[in-house]
């Protein structure tokens, strides 16, 4: 436990020796700090992932059960009953997916993720991101286009992970963006990188808020009175994502004409 020293005030009468081994004083108090806010941070990030694991297994169970009783046993129930279980698996399938974010988020922070980086084609990713994606930006009647070129350079990244953090991006512009707007994907080499761009015709987000979209838990309104939706891990875990990978993600946006979200990865050097 820290506790607060008797600090020497500073006064005018110090001699330089005696500055210097104030200095050190508080120098040491410094460290001392920042040190005990790494471990809290460790022993916090730690926690999340123990009980996160301890919470999947039931949980796991639970969705396996329901999912059993919809596919084998749905003739013999009632449509109320149908609909009950349906909604139970569906509250299952959320709380395995904030539970899987919860556990990625914990294991960057602890740097205990275990990566698997290869060179990765960036044009292939984003095809396939791109394309699961359809049904939600046609039923939400936004216009999307892609704009990749051909010889685009690959990228040394987890290509899994590197999917994932692009799928949360472009499912936070879905959201945000109404019907008739427009979402767009861009690729671009720029010197020693390849960006990674998602643009959207949202609401945008105010610039006091845009750090905070990155933020573990936090749900940046967009909308008044607009009910906000997920538990606000996906752009956290997509931006720690990414600087696992040693890229990074950016953010800009002006309220009433959009929301451009980039991601940074350095181009590969190796021609596969």
């Amino acid at each position: 436990m820290l506790t607060r020293r008797n600090r020497p005030e500073i006064d005018a009468s110090l001699t330089e020796e005696e500055l210097r081994a104030l200095l050190s004083v508080r120098n040491s108090e410094v460290a001392e700090l920042r040190q005990r806010i790494r471990d809290l941070e460790f022993l916090g990030a730690r926690f999340l992932s123990s009980a996160s694991h301890a919470v999947m297994n039931p949980v796991t169970i639970i969705r396996s059960y329901l999912e059993i009783i919809l596919s084998d046993l749905e003739g013999g129930l009632s449509t109320d009953q149908i609909e009950f279980v349906k909604t139970a698996h569906s509250a299952t399938v959320t709380l395995n997916r904030i539970i899987d974010g919860v556990v990625e988020l914990a294991a960057l922070e602890l740097g205990a993720a275990d990566l698997e980086m290869a060179t990765v084609g960036v044009n292939d990713v984003l095809g396939e991101v791109s394309g699961s994606h359809v049904p939600s930006v046609e039923a939400g009647g936004i216009e999307f286009s892609v704009s990749i070129p051909s010889n685009l350079p690959r990228v040394r990244a987890d290509a899994d992970r590197l999917k994932n953090a692009i799928g949360e991006i472009l499912s936070n512009a879905v959201q945000s963006t109404p019907p008739g707007g427009r979402i767009e994907i861009t690729a671009e080499r720029r010197g020693a990188d390849v960006v990674i761009g998602v643009t959207d015709s949202g609401r945008g987000i105010a610039e006091d808020q845009l750090d905070a979209v990155f933020e573990p838990f936090v749900r940046v309104p967009r909308k008044e009175g607009e009910p906000r939706r997920g538990a606000g891990l996906g752009l956290a875990v997509a931006r720690r994502q990414i600087e696992a990978m040693g890229g990074r993600v950016t953010v800009s946006s002006q309220v009433g004409s959009g929301t451009i979200f980039e991601i940074v990865l350095p181009a590969s050097t190796v021609d596969e």
